[in-house]
């Protein structure tokens, strides 16, 4: 590929990338945060900030072939990716990818391009126009993307201490009544409760 054509390609995905930062902020902090928290709302938002997280992933793909274009070694397998809607069905093949044990290996790469299967045409026929047609073509893609992949800097602990406090909210526990830091307060001095 000439030069000016690898220098172009480079600076589209840049661009793609930098026009995703403020769609980032916009999933990974929304505004119905800050309403009054329903289990509904919870929800949402969680819903948001995964949708934030995928979109991290495709930023940083995005700026990782970017820069492998502009040393001249991007993996074979993605020059004929051009934009953000591909390497979104890369992630979802990904995603499938990793949850394949929980569906019975339904959605492995061998299944996906599995012409046999019916039920990853559309998938397949999408793929095969990237040339990703192949499982082995798939894999090597899947991994070069990979290796673009930005660390999440979000702790797991974290992670499952918001879906624990998710699933609180509009809890109804028989017997349990929130009652305020001031009034447990004072129901302890008026009570004369010591410690030990």
């Amino acid at each position: 590929m000439p030069q000016l054509l690898i220098n172009k390609k480079a600076d589209k995905f840049k661009t793609l990338a930098d026009a995703l930062d403020s769609k980032i902020q916009y999933y990974l902090k929304p505004a119905i945060t800050s309403q009054r928290p329903t289990r509904r709302r919870a929800n949402i938002a969680a819903s948001m900030q995964q949708e934030g997280q995928k979109l991290q992933q495709i930023q940083g793909w995005l700026y990782g072939m970017a820069a492998a274009l502009e040393q001249d070694n991007l993996s074979p397998v993605l020059e004929a990716i051009a934009n953000r809607s591909q390497l979104e069905l890369l992630q979802q093949v990904l995603n499938w990818d990793k949850n394949s044990d929980r569906y019975g290996g339904r959605s492995s790469i061998s299944e996906i391009c599995n012409p046999q299967n019916t039920h990853f045409d559309h998938t397949r026929i999408k793929l095969t126009a990237l040339k990703l047609g192949e499982p082995n073509h798939l894999r090597a893609a899947i991994e070069a993307l990979v290796s673009f992949s930005v660390k999440a800097s979000v702790d797991p602990l974290q992670l499952k201490i918001q879906e624990l406090e998710r699933s609180l909210i509009g809890l109804q526990i028989p017997g349990f009544f929130p009652t305020p830091e001031k009034l447990a307060q004072r129901l302890v001095e008026e009570a004369n409760i010591q410690k030990g």
